[in-house]
């Protein structure tokens, strides 16, 4: 019968139970409540792997800090871009597929990934799984990626490590094998089979390796086997010779040997390699039976090698007949002396008597009478019981040649370097200065109107508008040299082209100089602005002109041109392709090469002051490589100068140029305009230009202004004239929010700075609307007009 437990001590028990659950709970609450949204943010925020979510697009929605550490870009800088929008093209595909298979198929994928990096491709292992709302249907996609680079960085150096032993055991004639002590098996690589001549029908154990080690050597390696290896547990190191087992023939090996044992001490096994010497055995032969004059001769792989006392030649290698031209009959009993340059003989006299065998450079010559730059190293030696001196020629016309090209290149790229930092400072003050022209010559401009004709307030107005023109043409250059320049290209043919520019060129040249056109009936079309053209053939005749004394001749020329990869590595300047070149020579005075360095950087003229801008020449440099081209310049003093432009050939159907003739009356503006523009001045201006030519116009200094007037204004608003750089929104931004509210609205872009987001890289986009700052109130009207009115073009 069990026992009952006492009454009184269950409920002593209990008590106590109670104290402790009570204990327990105050010592919970001391502790504050888990915040599981705050441990979640920390979690993402500072684990190690690279997180990211991503909505149904595949745009990014959140990143964590290793993101940002590892990919380089600031999550700021991430939110809602496309991998498109962020990474190069080929990584972008890879993202997007991968993305695609997890939002479209529905399921989780651990894939490689890889970014490219300053120091070269990154590889990443991505886990990525879809994300589902409470009704299951997919809403985006998170990942979370490792990066891997050292691992696979790793695994491709064990692969070339292997790669590389495999080689090299074939190279040196070297294999590896196994020898089981107790079962007497021998196994070994395939290079083992190689040296020992044997296949696989080969009895392949101790005794079978035994039989084909030459009998005078079988006593003494089986004896070092034995006692040696076996019995003193010292490292097998024997070179024996072997009779191949297919052939016969005699060849040396080096067998090297390591014991393994068991977990009593006896070896089980001998673990090593053997290489077939059989090539060092015959050179130690060679080299035992040679004298020391042939050890000077041959330890060199390269250059000429003679030996000499005190300047006579005793001996030489056939190097030095190669490289002197003369014979080996020739050169034995010849004065030494006469293998170096007249003038370099002197200090390789002192150099002899010295005894030095500091290497040196000096100038020697050919038995053809060539002198060419070598290095001479000299080694006293013994020889047939006197010390006499081995001198080492080795060429160095390759490496000079190589030392010069390595300083042009490095010139070339300082040159470029420097030439792109002045572009940069161009292209910004360019567009600084056209905002302050547009408000000068636009005013200009509207006073004129207020002033009557003849009145001396209307010359000084006149004078005004001239001077601002005249900047406005200095900023365009500016800007062709910065390659900023708004360009519409057009395909045509550069022979037509410059045809139609000849009458205008004579009249530029004067009379005294004759110019000779030499067009190719065949030239390849190219794609650039005729206006270009233009600009480049204008500043080539001008220079030409003025480089010419009374009488000259200036010759244009057009034609084709191929350049392959080993033309331009031996032409620098050049560059591989087709292209179609103009060439403009005079014979004139000619260049310098200090003058030839400089002459395509902005503000440089060597003519007296006041007589050039120093831009021609630079904004023929920008409008040229604007369109990927290249300038090639032949000068040389008092003889002229050949410019040669070579653009590349555009390989798409021809299309001929189309020339606006079109002219707008300035009084016939009818309709309603929007003006968006951040600069108060120029706001004023132009509207007081449109204004006068009959438009009416909203004029606003605050994109988002212009939007809310686009949603309250009742009428009807026929255009949009915006800047495209502002400090609230861009004009292309601005465009298309007004455009969601007034569809059939017609958009009108303007800037001092081109190279924005309506002319990457300097050309305008098809089909975008588009004039340049500073304009004149013609040039408005003009250029309203046609926007408004595209059926009257």
């Amino acid at each position: 019968m069990t026992e009952m437990p006492d009454r009184n001590a269950l409920e002593q028990r209990i008590k106590e139970l109670e104290m402790e659950t009570e204990g327990l709970r105050k010592r919970l609450e001391e502790y504050p409540p888990l915040n599981m949204t705050y441990i979640v943010e920390e979690f993402v925020e500072n684990c190690g792997a690279l997180l990211l979510i991503k909505d149904l697009r595949g745009a990014i929605k959140l990143v964590n800090r290793k993101w940002e550490e590892v990919v380089g870009v600031s999550r700021k800088e991430a939110l809602d871009k496309l991998p498109e929008e962020l990474f190069p093209p080929e990584v972008a595909r890879q993202f997007r597929k991968n993305d695609d298979i997890v939002l479209k198929d529905g399921r989780a994928i651990e894939v490689e990934e890889f970014l490219e990096g300053p120091t070269g491709r990154r590889y990443f292992i991505a886990n990525k799984f879809p994300l589902r709302g409470a009704d299951e249907t997919i809403t985006g996609l998170c990942g979370v990626i490792t990066e891997i680079t050292d691992r696979k960085r790793a695994e491709e150096a064990l692969r070339e490590s292997e790669l590389l032993l495999n080689k090299s055991q074939s190279v040196a004639r070297i294999g590896s094998y196994c020898l089981e002590l107790i079962s007497g098996k021998w196994s070994g690589s395939p290079m083992i089979d190689d040296i020992f001549g044997v296949d696989d029908g080969f009895a392949c154990d101790v005794e079978g390796w035994l039989g084909l080690i030459h009998p005078d050597d079988l006593e003494g390696m089986s004896d070092h086997l034995v006692r040696h290896v076996l019995q003193e547990h010292k490292r097998f190191d024997r070179e024996y010779r072997i009779l191949r087992h297919d052939t016969g023939e005699l060849r040396w090996v080096h067998g090297l040997g390591e014991l393994e044992f068991d977990a009593d001490g006896n070896p089980i096994k001998m673990i090593g390699t053997i290489q077939d010497i059989t090539a060092r055995k015959e050179t130690e032969q060679s080299l035992i039976e040679s004298e020391i004059r042939y050890k000077a001769l041959h330890n060199a792989s390269f250059g000429g090698i003679g030996i000499h006392d005190h300047g006579v030649i005793l001996e030489c290698n056939r190097g030095l007949c190669d490289l002197t031209g003369y014979s080996y009959k020739e050169l034995i009993g010849m004065d030494g002396l006469l293998l170096i340059e007249d003038n370099s003989r002197q200090m390789v006299m002192d150099h002899i008597r010295s005894g030095t065998e500091v290497p040196y450079e000096t100038l020697a010559i050919r038995k053809n009478g060539e002198i060419y730059p070598v290095r001479l190293e000299a080694r006293n030696i013994p020889y047939k019981g006197k010390q006499v001196r081995t001198v080492e020629f080795r060429d160095l016309t390759d490496a000079k040649k190589a030392e010069r090209e390595k300083e042009e290149l490095e010139r070339q790229l300082q040159q470029s370097q420097k030439m792109e930092a002045i572009g940069r400072l161009a292209g910004g003050v360019a567009h600084d200065f056209n905002n302050m022209l547009s408000v000068i010559i636009g005013h200009a401009d509207l006073a004129l109107d207020e002033v009557e004709e003849g009145n001396l307030l209307s010359t000084y107005l006149e004078e005004i508008e001239k001077a601002g023109r005249r900047s406005a043409e200095l900023t365009r250059q500016l800007l062709a040299f910065a390659r900023q320049q708004t360009v519409a290209p057009q395909t045509l043919n550069l022979s037509v082209s410059v045809s139609g520019m000849i009458r205008m060129l004579e009249r530029l040249i004067g009379e005294q100089i004759e110019l000779i056109w030499v067009p190719s009936d065949n030239v390849w079309p190219i794609k650039i602005d005729p206006s270009q053209i233009d600009q480049v053939l204008a500043n080539l005749c001008v220079n030409a002109r003025d480089a010419i004394d009374g009488v000259g001749k200036v010759t244009i020329e057009t034609g084709n041109a191929s350049f392959d990869a080993d033309y331009c590595e031996e032409n620098s300047g050049y560059m591989p392709g087709d292209f179609v070149y103009i060439a403009v020579s005079d014979t004139g005075c000619g260049m310098d090469a200090g003058t030839m360095n400089q002459i395509f950087e902005p503000f440089f003229t060597t003519k007296a002051s006041g007589e050039g801008t120093g831009l021609g020449l630079s904004t023929i440099y920008g409008v040229v490589k604007q369109n990927d081209g290249f300038i090639t310049v032949y000068s040389e003093l008092g003889e002229g100068s050949t410019f040669k432009l070579y653009l590349p050939r555009f390989a798409d159907t021809y299309d001929a140029v189309k020339v606006d003739l079109h002219h707008p009356d300035l009084h016939c503006g009818r309709g309603t305009i929007m003006l968006v523009e951040d600069e108060p001045a120029i706001l004023r201006m132009t509207n007081r230009m449109l204004t006068s030519v009959g438009y009416e116009v909203i004029a606003t200094s605050s994109p988002k202004e212009a939007i809310e007037l686009a949603e309250t204004y009742c009428e009807k608003i026929d255009m949009l004239m915006t800047d495209v750089v502002m400090p609230e929104m861009n004009g292309r931004d601005l465009a298309r929010a007004v455009l969601s509210l007034k569809p059939d609205l017609k958009v009108l872009y303007m800037s001092g700075y081109t190279a924005n987001v309506i002319a990457h890289h300097g050309v305008l986009d098809e089909g975008i609307n588009f004039i340049q700052k500073p304009f004149s109130r013609t040039d408005l009207s003009e250029k309203v007009t046609s926007v408004m009115n595209p059926s009257d073009d």
